[in-house]
């Protein structure tokens, strides 16, 4: 029971930081200076990029998921197996999407922040697992 309730708790942080990152992402989208201009007469003619902005916001939410299926969902049994897979397969995505730093505007840094701590998440989740595994079989 404890197990369960522990796991929803952990659910409604990740609930709770998903929806932050989604506002704080439309908080950020919504300054102008907040973007790259060659000139500051072109500040003048700036339009908010909306379609880019629920594109982002798209993307947060299914790492978040992501993150949920990863860190508590019930498929595999093992901790160790779903948390490494889930690293393993989200190493590549955290590669690609830190790769467009120059010139980005703050939201998009803030998504790149944003999957860098999903990115570390994840990992002290395998650590964490690693560790319980290693407890329980010297149990044995």
């Amino acid at each position: 029971m404890r197990h369960s309730s522990t796991n929803l708790r952990y659910t409604k942080i990740l609930a709770v930081a998903t929806l932050l990152a989604i506002a704080n992402i439309i908080r950020l989208s919504l300054n102008p200076d907040n973007y790259f201009f060659y000139q500051s007469d072109n500040r003048l003619d700036w339009t908010h990029p909306t379609l880019g902005v629920t594109f982002i916001c798209l993307i947060v939410t299914t790492e978040g998921l992501f993150a949920w299926l990863t860190l508590f969902g019930p498929v595999p049994k093992s901790n160790l197996a779903r948390r490494l897979t889930g690293l393993i397969l989200f190493a590549p995505w955290v590669m690609l999407s830190s790769m467009f730093v120059v010139h980005a505007p703050v939201h998009v840094l803030f998504h790149i922040l944003w999957v860098w701590a999903i990115a570390i998440c994840l990992l002290i989740g395998v650590i964490f697992s690693f560790v319980g595994t290693e407890k329980s079989n010297d149990a044995f």
